[in-house]
């Protein structure tokens, strides 16, 4: 990589490069027609959308299993040197300004929250398509179909794991060439997207869980590690909030099947919100898969239509919601 470009830009601060370079900000300058910003605008999104696009299609072929965690991480840092590049390339937000550091650490940083949201999409993306086959029930304002299958979150870890080491890579090389320069700004470093409560950035639990109720979750511990070959679904109403429908489903190390499953109402059980842990049990399996199983299964909560909400009357009681 030549650094030799390479210039400080002091009124401009982290925050503002941020801001500047982030896709929303590319396509409103790109969009107002207005001299010289718009048109490097412009060229910086069309090639940053072909980068996306190609990143897309990479991430597609990891969850397929077409290419090893090695070669993603590979074709990660590829990608990112090409999006950084296209600030430098288009000249935006100007000649001088898009060739310092402080752009191409911005560039990288955005790049990294780009991948990782979308591998994290993806993999919820498939298992939500996966889980629709189950569904069987009359559907309706009040259905709710929710599935999970732990695959997809041993295939995130890893997909996350690997953009996160090419990351890392490409921001040491990057900050030990501009230091060699006299260049002592640059510093990537992985965001905390846990304390910052972006879901959609963290992990597989709280991307699959996100909603922008702080309460309306089905998963109550987003560190909660799921055993490995593990399914659960479930499914509500139709024309009614009441009756709901729930299975689970593990796999032990000598290939064998497990499953349990469920059928409740609210209205007769009075309540409007279950750990699923109350509702399945697993009892074979042996004692380690059955503890780690029922553990997870504690973290996992189901409620009827409504019962976050401050219009929710009870279950039972007459509910705006059913």
């Amino acid at each position: 990589m030549d650094t030799s470009h390479f210039k400080t830009v002091p009124w401009y601060d982290r925050d503002s490069w941020q801001r500047e370079l982030r896709p929303g900000m590319l396509e409103m300058q790109a969009a107002s027609g207005v001299g010289s910003v718009a048109t490097s605008a412009a060229a910086a999104l069309k090639e940053t959308k072909v980068v996306m696009a190609e990143a897309r299609s990479v991430t597609g072929k990891f969850y397929d299993g077409t290419i090893s965690e090695e070669k993603f991480q590979s074709e990660y840092e590829r990608l990112s040197e090409r999006y950084v590049n296209a600030f430098c390339s288009s000249g935006y937000p100007d000649k001088l300004a898009c060739r310092s550091t402080q752009c191409r650490l911005a560039a990288q940083e955005i790049f990294y929250d780009e991948f990782r949201k979308m591998v994290l999409e993806e993999a919820v993306s498939r298992n939500n398509a996966e889980g629709k086959q189950y569904a069987t029930g009359e559907k309706g304002v009040n259905h709710t179909v929710k599935y999970y299958n732990s695959d997809y979150y041993y295939k995130s870890e890893a997909a996350v794991a690997a953009i996160t080491k090419g990351a890392l890579a490409v921001g040491e090389e990057s900050r030990a060439l501009c230091s060699k320069r006299g260049y002592n700004d640059y510093e990537f470093e992985v965001p905390d997207y846990k304390s910052d409560r972006f879901n959609l950035y963290d992990n597989f639990n709280s991307a699959w869980s996100n909603n922008f109720l702080a309460d309306d979750q089905f998963i109550t511990d987003y560190d909660a590690v799921p055993p490995k070959n593990f399914k659960w679904f479930y499914e509500s109403g139709g024309n009614s909030s009441d009756t709901a429908f729930t299975w689970a489903s593990c796999r032990d190390e000598n290939g064998g099947e497990h499953l349990v499953s469920k059928m409740f109402n609210y209205k007769d059980a009075g309540k409007g919100l279950f750990r699923v842990s109350e509702l399945l049990k697993f009892k074979e399996g042996g004692r380690e898969l059955v503890s780690q199983v029922n553990r997870f299964l504690s973290s996992l909560q189901v409620f009827q239509r409504g019962y976050f909400s401050p219009d929710y009357s009870g279950a039972g009681r007459i509910n705006v919601f059913a």
